[in-house]
């Protein structure tokens, strides 16, 4: 399977970065974490700016997951100014936080177009949990600029 995928990891907490990093490569799963550590570097980073402007270095993501609550611009912010730019309907997103409320879940899916909204667990051994799972998931979907078949299905 192709290691060169992408993910758009924007959370500020260095403990759940450190945590996403360890799982991919402690379960050689085929993504490549770029971090932004809130959504102002998100947006940074989509555009292209500030330290961001190599592209082959800091390549547009296939899939984005958020935070939520975060400095600066949250996770809801960056969506929303995301939503608003051309080619964001080919970005799959997930919004991974530690708290929202029913409105804020049902905003999430209905406003800012998130595929999944998953609630970050307390435990680090959950968390990990957690994250192999979505990128246990997202390792077998079909995401747009990312060609996957049947022989490229190997298990984890």
């Amino acid at each position: 399977m192709d290691r060169g995928a992408t993910i758009l990891l924007v959370d500020d907490s260095e403990d759940d970065v450190f945590l996403f990093e360890r799982v991919v490569a402690k379960n050689k799963l085929p993504f490549k974490i770029q971090v932004a550590r809130n959504g102002l570097e998100a947006k940074d980073y989509m555009q292209g700016q500030r330290g961001f402007s190599d592209r082959q270095k800091f390549p547009l993501p296939q899939f984005i997951i958020t935070d939520n609550n975060m400095p600066g611009m949250s996770g809801k912010e960056f969506l929303i100014w995301l939503k608003e730019h051309p080619g964001r309907a080919m970005v799959p997103i997930l919004m991974f936080s530690g708290a929202a409320s029913e409105d804020d879940v049902s905003f999430a899916y209905k406003e800012l177009g998130v595929q999944s909204y998953i609630f970050k667990p307390a435990t680090p051994d959950k968390l990990e949990h957690y994250i192999k799972a979505i990128f246990n998931y997202w390792a077998i979907c079909a995401i747009p600029g990312i060609t996957r078949g049947p022989s490229s299905m190997n298990s984890f």
